[in-house]
C-alpha cells in the first residue's frame, strides 16, 4: 500500500506532462518557408543578432506565428468563372508576452501577375514582414478532401 501511495504523485506528474495543449510548436529559422493547417502554429527562431530591446522588453529572438483561418473563393481549374476568386488566410504573430492584432494576406489564382502577398505586422516595438507564398490544394485539382494548408515566410 505504501508503494502504491508513493507512485500517485508520479503518476499524477507523467499524466499531466502529456497534455496537447503542452506539445511546443515546431522551431525554424527567419526567412525559412513553413506550411501550416488551421490551427496550426510555428515559432520562429532569429538566427545571429536578435531583435534589440526596447524600453523593458527583453531582446527577441523567437516569435510565434499561428494561422486561424483559411478561406478559399478560387475559381476552380476545371470551371470557366465570372470572377476569379482569392485564397485568403488570416493569422496572429506573438512575441514579448503580446500578440498581434488579427492580420490577413490573400493570393488570386495562380496565373495572375502577383502570386504572393505581404504585410508589415508590428508586435511590441517590432515589426515583422509576412509574406504568403500559397494556399493548397488548389480547387478543382482533383484534391478535394485534403487539408487546406498555406505556406508563408516571415523576415
Amino acid at each position: 500500500m505504501k508503494k502504491f501511495l508513493l507512485s500517485l504523485p508520479l503518476l499524477a506528474l507523467l499524466t499531466t506532462q502529456c497534455r496537447q495543449d503542452d506539445v511546443p510548436a515546431p522551431t525554424l529559422t527567419q526567412s525559412q518557408p513553413f506550411t501550416l493547417a488551421v490551427g496550426q502554429a510555428v515559432r520562429v527562431q532569429w538566427v545571429g543578432q536578435p531583435f534589440p530591446s526596447y524600453s523593458s522588453y527583453a531582446p527577441l529572438d523567437s516569435l510565434t506565428f499561428k494561422l486561424n483561418v483559411i478561406e478559399d473563393s478560387r475559381c476552380p481549374a476545371d470551371a470557366d468563372c465570372v470572377r476569379a476568386g482569392e485564397a485568403t488566410t488570416k493569422f496572429t504573430l506573438s512575441a514579448y508576452g503580446a500578440t498581434s492584432a488579427e492580420q490577413s494576406l490573400s493570393i488570386p489564382v495562380p496565373n495572375a501577375k502577383n502570386h504572393t502577398d505581404s504585410t508589415t505586422v508590428r508586435v511590441g516595438n517590432s515589426s515583422f514582414v509576412v509574406v504568403l507564398k500559397s494556399v493548397k490544394p488548389y480547387p478543382g485539382t482533383g484534391i478535394g478532401n485534403w487539408t487546406k494548408t498555406a505556406t508563408f515566410v516571415v523576415k
